[in-house]
């Protein structure tokens, strides 16, 4: 090895006929000759800076380039400087010998344990095909992320709807055992006593169950029997025709749509992105194919290589599609299902209420005369006879005046 004038030879000849790594690493103001991983020789003086053409080898005594005659496998060039271990590992790495088969396994063991993430392999070559992809695949992949961020919105805005009026229904509930045995707390004229049950709900409770589409069927049942009743004494003694009840019943149906239609609102970004997601992502993946194979026409390049990169990107616009579609059919399902046992249960509810109602509130025809709900206490209704009297009527004399013709 020559270097600034300066020559070192090795203790060893390179043997002809074979392969040898080759390693000249510049540490500052000297330079290191590795063959095989092994020190071969030292130069003091440093590699200078590559101004021209780059000859591997000496120059030939003639004059000319000369240089390196031979075959060359790889090769590296590297600005930072490298250790003895790293040419050494390199070295054995690359070679046919018994040194190489067991770095060769060490390197495998290592990937298993985490040394080498196939994942992250996995994920850089998104990246690659990311890099080929056409601007109508863009597009495509877009309109696919903006679907997803709506589904998801909308996902995450409904669940924490559903859970708030779902422990709303479970206190209101609880609180309807109690009212739904005595419906007096519905004839109060004051709104505020109906609102919080007779005075049943506190501050966080009343905020709690006014989420709650129960309640708000509740609401409905009790401004209809308010309405109807009258105010004052006047709802006393009165009751409830089967006009009323049904009359009820259908503002209290007309709530129950209302509410399904309040739990429900939101859920067509979802059922878009089901449908809508795969077929934008294949509309992407076409063009994109398209646009693939008329390249490969117009250059008339027919090779894997310049097929494989524009294939692969048109596909991750279906992959797209297929991202967004997936997730927001499994959330639409389970959103279905938890609304679909809220109606059931407002269903079963209003039944009940209608029910108690018509028990609590029968018509005047069927009302008992031994019955009045002003005092909750019975009162008999006195009976008034009237008897022929049994003293007979006459007349006196005096009284009596004759006429004549």
């Amino acid at each position: 090895m020559e270097a600034g004038g300066q020559q070192a030879t090795a203790a060893e000849a390179i043997t002809a006929n074979n392969w040898h790594h080759l390693a000249f690493v510049g540490e500052g103001a000297q330079t290191i000759l590795y063959v095989n991983g092994v020190n071969a020789g030292t130069v003091a003086a440093g590699i200078p800076a590559l101004s021209g053409a780059l000859v591997i080898g000496a120059a030939s005594a003639q004059g000319g380039e000369g240089g390196f005659v031979g075959e060359v496998d790889e090769l590296m060039l590297e600005k930072t400087s490298r250790g003895a271990g790293y040419v050494k590992f390199a070295a054995q790495s690359q070679g046919t010998g018994a040194n190489a088969a067991k770095a060769v396994v060490l390197g495998e063991v290592q990937a298993g344990k985490g040394g080498h993430n196939e994942t992250l392999e996995h994920m850089m070559l998104f990246g690659d095909i990311a890099r080929n992809m056409m601007f109508d695949g863009w597009i495509a992949v877009g309109v696919c992320v903006l679907m997803m961020i709506f589904g998801w919105t909308v996902a995450v805005r409904k669940f924490n709807y559903l859970n708030s009026i779902h422990k709303g229904s479970d206190a209101f509930l609880k609180l309807w055992k109690d009212v739904s045995s005595d419906l007096t707390v519905l004839e109060s004229d004051d709104p505020e006593s109906f609102k919080t049950m007779g005075g049943r709900v506190d501050e966080k409770t009343s905020r709690l169950i006014h989420r709650s589409p129960l309640y708000h069927v509740y609401h409905i049942g009790a401004e209809e029997i308010r309405h109807r009743l009258g105010s004052g004494r006047e709802r006393s003694n009165a009751g409830l025709s089967a006009r009323s009840i049904q009359a009820i019943r259908a503002a209290l149906e007309a709530g129950l749509v209302r509410e399904n239609q309040r739990m429900n609102s939101g859920l067509i970004f979802l059922t878009i992105g089901i449908a809508g997601g795969p077929y934008v992502g294949l509309l992407g993946t076409v063009v994109g194919v398209m646009i693939t194979f008329a390249l490969i026409a117009k250059t008339g390049e027919v090779e894997v290589n310049s097929i494989a990169p524009g294939i692969a990107s048109a596909l991750l616009a279906t992959v797209f599609g297929l991202i967004v579609a997936i997730p927001a059919l499994f959330i639409y399902s389970y959103l279905s299902s938890r609304i679909k046992d809220l109606l059931a249960s407002m269903q079963v509810f209003i039944d009940e209420f209608i029910a108690k109602m018509a028990e609590f509130y029968p018509p005047p025809s069927e009302a008992s005369p031994l019955t009045s709900r002003d005092n909750g206490s019975a009162s008999r209704v006195s009976e008034v006879q009237t008897k022929p009297s049994e003293t007979p009527c006459k007349l006196t004399p005096e009284r009596a005046t004759t006429t004549s013709t």
